[in-house]
């Protein structure tokens, strides 16, 4: 028997091994089902606006008319309050107020949170930005830069032309098609042109 022997309390390094895997492996983890959620509002973004088109085509099927085309109020309660000039296009404030209630209250193709964004805020329409031509009306999230730049450049390269100055996509912010649009974090605004 050794005298005056003690042992000294610790890891071995089979246990920090352990710890370790198990830490990288939560961080695995976190890490895939941050990109797991990420990818799905990037779906949820391309089905909402999907929705919208749908909805434009199905009004004009039924009604013979794009919603808010040739609106004379902001809010009409029929169909025969937008009976103005229509060309085709929305235009005024006037027709892009009426354009969501010919779609919600007066028709009921789509719901009022069929509007709420993955952004956390309601899609509005908003007169042509960044070189849309024709003139064009295109959903818009009010107050500038809420749109998270790493969601709609990965909606922009997989639905679109990847190109933040081309396609119905864009955005005040620059990226390419050869990015990866997971390296910046940072806020953004983004409109999608509206599509008839």
């Amino acid at each position: 028997m050794l005298i005056g022997y003690r042992r000294e309390g610790g890891f071995t390094l089979v246990e920090l091994a352990i710890v370790l895997v198990i830490i990288g492996l939560l961080l695995g983890m976190a890490m895939k089902g941050q990109q797991l959620i990420f990818g799905a509002k990037v779906k949820s973004l391309a089905q909402q606006f999907n929705k919208f088109d749908t909805a434009n085509q199905i009004f004009y099927e039924r009604y013979g008319q794009y919603p808010g085309d040739g609106c004379t109020r902001s809010n009409p309660t029929s169909i025969r309050q937008c009976r103005g000039f229509r060309d085709g296009r929305l235009t005024s404030r006037t027709e892009y107020a009426a354009y969501w209630a010919a779609l919600t209250s007066m028709t009921d193709i789509l719901s009022p949170s069929d509007r709420d964004s993955v952004f956390g805020q309601d899609w509005s329409l908003c007169c042509a930005v960044q070189n849309y031509s024709p003139a064009a009306a295109v959903y818009d999230l009010p107050g500038g830069n809420q749109v998270d730049y790493r969601i709609f450049c990965a909606y922009d390269q997989k639905f679109d032309d990847g190109r933040s100055n081309g396609g119905i996509a864009r955005a005040s912010r620059g990226y390419n098609p050869n990015t990866d649009c997971w390296q910046t974090n940072t806020k953004m605004d983004a409109w999608r042109g509206l599509v008839f």
